[in-house]
């Protein structure tokens, strides 16, 4: 179990020093498969902004409806609250 948070950490690291959140911003969307199950993920960096950094994956069709939701009602704060129910993501 240590070496996949070791593995994780350096992930991280790797992400950190590549600064994606400098060249992309928050509402830049790409696909990533997972290779052993075939799900795909629909990817978004966060911290164009500079208030957090990160990455958040979305799984499949469902998640990346609601991801559009998402990104179409971002001002409303009572959708916001439901966003944090409906997420399928990483």
């Amino acid at each position: 179990m240590l070496d996949k948070w070791q593995s994780l950490y350096e992930i991280a690291n790797k992400l950190k020093e590549c600064s994606p959140w400098q060249w992309m911003d928050n509402s830049d969307v790409f696909v990533v498969q997972d290779p052993d199950s075939g799900v795909i993920y629909y990817c978004t960096i966060m911290g164009s902004g500079g208030m957090h950094f990160g990455v958040a994956a979305y799984r499949g069709t469902k998640g990346l409806n609601v991801l559009e939701d998402m990104m179409d009602g971002a001002d409303d704060p009572v959708l916001a609250m439901d966003f944090l129910y409906m997420n399928d993501c990483l």
